[in-house]
């Protein structure tokens, strides 16, 4: 059997070469507001990891030093993962269950443990997950359930109940572009294009789901428990999906879409070039953008607070969405 290529796992840093550092499980502890970065399962080694960490750090405004913007690299890390593989040639990874428990381990259950590996109160739990968002792409999704159903676990082995984790995890939040799964354990907003080739058939999925066809940008919200209007069978938090009939201004011209280089923002924090021009992929970006920054400063406000500090609900949130989205002209949406 080939001997398995290991993980790595690094941080964004603008005073390190190419701006990433290089770490070791043992010697990180999350004590500051910080997005964990997880890309597609071709993020197979640091520079990978690095890119899609960048990615995050344009795609929220994270590098822009304007202080109107939402928050900066003084007061937030970006971490961020490759995948392990089975051999030098393979173009894909995972984390496999070591690896899971050992990230677990290092970097997450000390946000709920104190030095002697006794279980700090729930409110204190709560309040070290708020610290956590999540920034995923496809596979990156999945390992972001890998990593909670871990937590999970383990906290119930320490003696919280299932309302306590649900609590717990509450505090969290997550995003994901075109997410592998569709069940998640946090608060999330996703996002899907129609012209995404791993999302094929999403388009009979929207009609069957909200009996219309999607013609531009709408925005749905599922209750925990839901999705698409029906009961979800397995653990599910509140979910809001931005879903788009395309991003880019190319009628009837299919391009698959399934790569998040379409939401990227460039350093002016205009859509990058990836999307020049196209008011979907700029409408969907904005607020995409605008939800993973609102829980990055819920973040923020918690690291500053003695109490935890109730976030934003989903529900606000989609409000707060429609209205950037109301933005637009109808016409400017392409359809």
């Amino acid at each position: 059997m080939p001997q398995r290529i290991p993980y790595t796992f690094g941080k964004r840093d603008l005073k390190c070469e190419e701006h990433w550092k290089q770490l070791k499980l043992n010697s990180y502890k999350i004590t500051k507001p910080t997005v964990v970065c997880l890309g597609g399962n071709g993020v197979i080694d640091s520079e990978l990891a690095n890119g899609f960490c960048k990615r995050a750090e344009t795609f929220v405004g994270l590098k822009i030093g304007d202080p109107s913007m939402y928050s900066t690299y003084r007061n937030v890390d970006l971490i961020g993962f490759s995948y392990g593989r089975d051999s030098v040639a393979q173009t894909a990874g995972s984390l496999n269950n070591e690896e899971i428990n050992k990230i677990v381990d290092n970097i997450f259950m000390p946000l709920f443990l104190d030095n002697k590996g006794k279980l700090l109160p729930k409110d204190v739990c709560a309040k070290n997950m708020s610290l956590v968002t999540f920034f995923s792409h496809c596979h990156g999704a999945k390992e972001v359930n890998n990593i909670i159903n871990n937590i999970d676990s383990k906290l119930l082995k320490k003696g919280c109940t299932k309302e306590d984790n649900q609590y717990i995890f509450k505090q969290s939040f997550s995003f994901s572009y075109s997410p592998l799964t569709d069940e998640t354990w946090l608060p999330t907003v996703r996002v899907d294009s129609l012209q995404d080739s791993f999302n094929y058939g999403l388009g009979e999925i929207y009609r069957n789901a909200y009996y219309q066809t999607l013609n531009g940008v709408a925005i749905k919200h599922d209750a925990p428990g839901q999705f698409r209007r029906n009961p979800a069978w397995m653990v599910r938090g509140e979910t809001v999906s931005i879903y788009t009939s395309q991003l880019l201004n190319q009628l009837g011209v299919h391009t698959d879409e399934h790569s998040i280089k379409f939401l990227e923002r460039d350093e002016k924090w205009n859509i990058g070039a990836n999307a020049q021009n196209a008011k979907n992929a700029d409408a969907v970006s904005k607020m995409a953008g605008y939800a993973v920054a609102m829980a990055v400063v819920n973040s923020l406000d918690n690291s500053r607070s003695e109490s935890l500090v109730p976030k934003m609900s989903l529900e606000e949130l989609k409000d707060d969405l429609q209205d950037i989205l109301d933005g637009y002209k109808l016409d400017e949406l392409q359809k």
